[in-house]
């Protein structure tokens, strides 16, 4: 894959801008309704923290497998009983390399609307959100893949998109245990879609 910005971008921006347009409207569309009816519900409001860790890679890069660190906080607040809105802040990293990349991280913080299902004893929904990405890394230059020439220190700030599926299985009135997929995508940089599965806790209060 060439690093030049304009064979790299001019193939990923077209997709990458209709999937935010279409994250856009589904956040949106959530929170909205939620607000509508903050005034009725507000006595069922209620808020999650949650540490989650696991492991992730790039999608439209094969060469970073996908057992790279990933670790996540998050909090949300229930809008009503089937949505709620919640942040996240996390880190992928621990790429020995990512394309063009050596030693990569993507760090990113998100905002979400969440659709939720809800049984006894488990909650399961699916959330769709933006939020501000961070790529970093030693821009390889040159050298065979076991020992790569590295150049300077490359960081890339931009705009992306998320959404995915995750579960909560209570273990106690407060406890619960978390499991969610995750799939982001970024305007720019050497990768631009990227996975991570993650399990932890949460504590509802």
């Amino acid at each position: 894959m060439k690093t030049e910005d304009g064979a790299l971008y001019c193939r990923a921006m077209p997709s990458s801008k209709i999937l935010l347009g279409v994250l856009v409207v589904a956040v949106v569309a959530v929170t909205g309704s939620a607000a509508a009816q903050s005034t009725s519900t507000a006595s069922t409001t209620t808020y999650t923290a949650t540490l989650l860790g696991g492991l992730g890679g790039s999608i439209d890069e094969n060469e970073s497998g996908y057992d790279n660190t990933a670790v996540q906080l998050g909090f949300s607040v229930v809008t009503r009983r089937s949505s709620r809105f919640s942040f996240r802040a996390g880190n992928l990293g621990s790429f020995d390399r990512l394309v063009n990349l050596a030693d990569a991280d993507l760090t990113y913080v998100s905002v979400a609307g969440e659709y939720l299902f809800g049984e006894a004893g488990f909650v399961s929904g699916f959330f769709a959100g933006i939020g501000v990405y961070r790529l970093e890394g030693t821009r390889i230059i040159g050298g065979p893949p076991s020992n790569p020439t590295l150049g300077d220190g490359v960081s890339t700030t931009t705009v992306g998109v998320n959404g995915g599926f995750n579960g909560e299985f209570d273990i106690t009135r407060n406890f619960v245990v978390v499991l969610e997929i995750g799939l982001h995508g970024i305007t720019k940089g050497d990768a631009q879609f990227f996975a991570n599965g993650l399990i932890g806790v949460g504590y509802k209060f």
